[in-house]
């Protein structure tokens, strides 16, 4: 990438946050801005700038914003090749930038993964200003996620902000996802599946392993002289499980390449009758085609998160009800477009499936997610039990700089 470019880019941009005017507006919601490509936890109106493609929010005496630039096709072909150490110094050069641009120092730098793509985050500070910065690069843009406020004041609507970031595809799935489907050839309804399929296993493995983690950070011996200062809300917490999530998300990517999901399709719809699988295929090429098989995945995420807890609430029960909707709705705030949403207009074509005819679809994707979702969880346990060490001091070294 040229370096003098991303300056001036950056400069102008940090100007711009520092420089919007502090509003009172205090509701936050969860906003899509149409053709971004991110959803984003906000509070008020934002106040676009189309030219410079800039989306700046404020709360108190801080500016949130999120800025989309073009990415250089050598940046996206190293996306595509999933190289994911060159992106990493690619995004460290851009802290870089950003920190030397408005003379400011940066620490705290952490590497992970947004959505399946490589990120940074990382914490700026001058004399007068401090910052929580996250760069997200994908294969269209580079999303820079910037949090601006007077130092020492309080962070927590700049943390929220950059948590709640999340991108959704502009066309069609993630390109991590999508390929899951590359090797689907002569089967189109397994062509159509595979990468929503893969898509709802990656959630379910990214929320059970996120459990995982969140015993083993506070199980790590080195917190116990913390005591409850080492809690989910500090930003060492949240730095500490990269080290994990970096490589589940290697491992993530390199299965969904692997058309394992794509020959488990294909196996399970050689055991259906012709009638039944051209049914099937006429439902999903139909006009209600995407929401049916947006559906499916959520029906099976629902379904496999509610089931991970025996002693959890009875089905029909009220907490059981509030469950369910939870999880319905984190699915949609994860997946975003990722898989198209329903408008209602195929609302009777979709009941109608799925009242009468989704059987056969319901258990071929029940098959399908839960063997991809224990073949990785299998090596998952692997890799962490061959980087347990590792993984162990880099976590130690995270919880050795908390003061």
């Amino acid at each position: 990438m040229n370096s003098h470019f991303f300056k001036a880019i950056l400069i102008g941009s940090i100007i711009h946050v520092v420089a919007v005017p502090v509003r009172g507006e205090t509701a936050w919601s969860r906003v899509s801005p149409p053709g971004a490509g991110f959803s984003v936890e906000a509070p008020g109106t934002a106040q676009p700038d189309a030219d410079s493609g800039q989306y700046t929010y404020s709360s108190g005496f801080w500016s949130l914003s999120v800025k989309l630039l073009a990415v250089h096709p050598g940046t996206r072909a190293l996306v595509e090749r999933r190289d994911r150490k060159a992106l990493v110094r690619c995004l460290e050069s851009m802290r870089d930038t950003m920190a030397g641009a408005v003379t400011a120092e940066w620490s705290g730098s952490s590497s992970g993964d947004i959505d399946g793509y490589p990120s940074l985050r990382f914490s700026i500070k001058t004399a007068e200003i401090e910052g929580e910065d996250l760069l997200v690069l994908t294969g269209e843009h580079l999303y820079l996620v910037m949090t601006v406020g007077p130092r020492g004041t309080r962070k927590d609507d700049a943390k929220r902000f950059l948590r709640s970031f999340r991108l959704l595809a502009t066309d069609g799935l993630p390109v991590s996802d999508s390929r899951a489907a590359d090797a689907a050839s002569t089967n189109p309804v397994a062509t159509t599946l595979a990468g929503p399929m893969f898509t709802a296993t990656r959630l379910i493995i990214e929320e059970r392993t996120n459990r995982r983690i969140e015993g083993l950070l506070q199980a790590a011996p080195p917190a116990a002289r913390l005591g409850t200062r080492w809690n989910p809300s500090t930003q060492a917490w949240q730095d500490a499980p990269t080290s994990i999530t970096g490589r589940i998300a290697q491992l993530v990517d390199a299965y969904g390449k692997s058309g394992n999901v794509v020959r488990a399709l294909e196996s399970e719809l050689e055991q259906l009758t012709p009638e039944s699988r051209a049914a099937l295929a006429a439902s999903l090429h139909g006009p209600a085609g995407p929401a049916i098989v947006r559906q499916l995945a959520r029906s099976q995420f629902v379904l496999m998160m509610m089931t991970d807890d025996p002693d959890g609430p009875r089905a029909g029960e009220p907490a059981w009800r509030e469950k369910l909707k939870a999880l319905q709705t984190l699915f949609d705030q994860r997946i975003g477009s990722a898989l198209p949403s329903a408008d209602g207009s195929d609302r009777t074509a979709v009941d109608a499936f799925f009242s009468d005819s989704s059987a056969d679809a319901l258990r071929l994707c029940s098959v399908v997610i839960g063997r991809a979702t224990r073949e990785l969880e299998d090596a998952i346990n692997l890799m962490m039990f061959d980087n347990g060490d590792a993984i162990g001091r880099e976590i130690e070294t995270v919880i050795a700089g908390v003061k």
